[in-house]
């Protein structure tokens, strides 16, 4: 690749072309923090990114390799479907649409009410009331699915285990975008979203706990009663597989070592 000048220049134009999408003109005047504030949750709910990225810290930084080309980019929220490619391969689109597909349902129900802002020179506070469904227990089912395959495994599970893991990474598990559109009840709270007064105008920032609310607190680590009861039931269901296996294993060791010393004539 670093033979290829040209295919360097323009991997390095696209990855860079990430970082400002959207220029303003001398004579565009700025929005208040209250349209600012409008802009980035509609941006949001409609998969906008070059007015989210606009409006919001949400580019952190670029990644290079060794020799300083551009290989990927991290963003705060719907990084996955902001990272450029020269070559549009069957995987790269493949696994662009379950990212579009799953970032679609995520927003879906996605809803909102500005209550309060209030600017203190360069510093804001803004008052949201956010709704959404509530995608609290998504993770908990997919964990529950993932012990489940783990136990049904005919010995310790542990390649289920990291199968399960890759494919949540990759976003090739269907199971998980199933739960997403099978949250039926509604996830409703408020939260003050903190923003920077910038050359250009107003700037929000995607806090974690502001991602997590948009999105209908997924990354939660606190599961209901109800799943946490089946979690507890599956992890106390496997470590007494782990244990039957061993004794299993033990057994079966010892007998090799037995065969063996016969054949050699110990």
């Amino acid at each position: 690749m670093p033979i290829f000048i040209a295919v360097v220049i323009i991997s390095i134009f696209l990855f860079e072309g990430q970082r400002v999408i959207v220029m303003e003109t001398k004579s565009e005047k700025q929005k208040t923090l209250e349209q600012t504030t409008e802009s980035v949750m509609t941006a949001i709910k409609k998969l906008d990114f070059s007015t989210l990225n606009r409006y919001t810290d949400n580019y952190v930084r670029i990644y290079r390799n060794w020799i300083g080309i551009p290989k990927g980019i991290e963003y705060r929220l719907f990084g996955e479907l902001q990272q450029p490619s020269l070559i549009k391969t069957k995987r790269y689109k493949k696994k662009y649409k379950r990212n579009r597909e799953f970032a679609e349902a995520i927003v879906k129900h996605l809803d909102w009410e500005i209550k309060e802002v209030r600017e203190q020179e360069e510093k804001a506070k803004i008052d949201l009331r956010v709704c959404n469904k509530d995608m609290s227990d998504v993770m908990g089912y997919y964990t529950v699915d993932c012990m489940k395959d783990m136990i049904a495994e005919e010995e310790t599970g542990i390649f289920s285990f990291i199968k399960s893991i890759f494919d949540l990474a990759q976003n090739e598990d269907d199971r998980l975008l199933w739960h997403v559109k099978q949250a039926e009840q509604d996830y409703e709270t408020e939260i003050t979203v903190i923003a920077t007064k910038e050359k250009k105008g107003w700037k929000i920032h995607l806090s974690d706990e502001f991602i997590n609310v948009l999105m209908g607190n997924l990354n939660t680590e606190q599961f209901s009663d109800k799943i946490q009861k089946q979690i507890d039931e599956l992890e106390k269901e496997y470590e007494e597989k782990m244990e039957q296996w061993g004794e299993e294993y033990e057994d079966e060791m010892n007998q090799w070592s037995e065969d063996f010393e016969k054949k050699i004539g110990w």
